[in-house]
């Protein structure tokens, strides 16, 4: 199925609804959702469509003589800031350097390791971070340092005592 300009719109305006959410309700909570059992949740969704966007982004380069794919391209960057500020406050709520506080497993209110939190997507948080931080020369992607060094903080394991 082709990827339109009209599904990026909406993918767009959903992470900016998600984002709307996690302001007025726990973003632990809303980034759990599922609809239905057996389904990805919001998080891994979110990961998902975040390494699809970079992928995607990389690919096609900068098109700079085309309208239609310098659209495509601004409503990509869109979704990836979206989505790794959503991470991003997501790895800071899941520190336990946010309140000094040591943990011995960083976890969603204690309940899920985060292991579970990402399941399949746990794999590609790496490559969101490499794929970052390898093309940070690109003026597009300069505005996704800051959060990316949050993500970070999802990839390493705390020390325990």
């Amino acid at each position: 199925e082709r990827d339109t300009l009209e599904k990026q719109k909406c993918r767009v305006a959903a992470l900016k609804l998600f984002s709307r959410c996690c302001a007025t309700a726990s973003l632990d909570f809303v980034l759990q959702l599922r609809a239905e059992e057996g389904m990805d949740t919001v998080l891994q969704s979110l990961v998902l469509l975040c390494h699809h966007e970079l992928l995607c982004l990389l690919m096609y380069g900068n098109p700079w003589r085309n309208e239609d794919l310098e659209e495509s391209r601004k409503h990509r960057l869109q979704a990836v800031d979206t989505s790794l500020f959503l991470l991003a406050s997501l790895a800071w709520q899941l520190s336990p350097l946010k309140d000094g506080l040591e943990t011995e497993k960083w976890t969603i209110e204690g309940r899920v390791p985060r292991e579970a939190q990402f399941g399949r997507t746990q794999v590609l948080l790496p490559s969101i971070v490499d794929m970052v931080f390898e093309n940070a020369s690109e003026e597009d992607f300069q505005p996704f340092l800051s959060s990316i060094s949050a993500v970070r903080l999802l990839l390493e394991e705390p020390a325990t005592p």
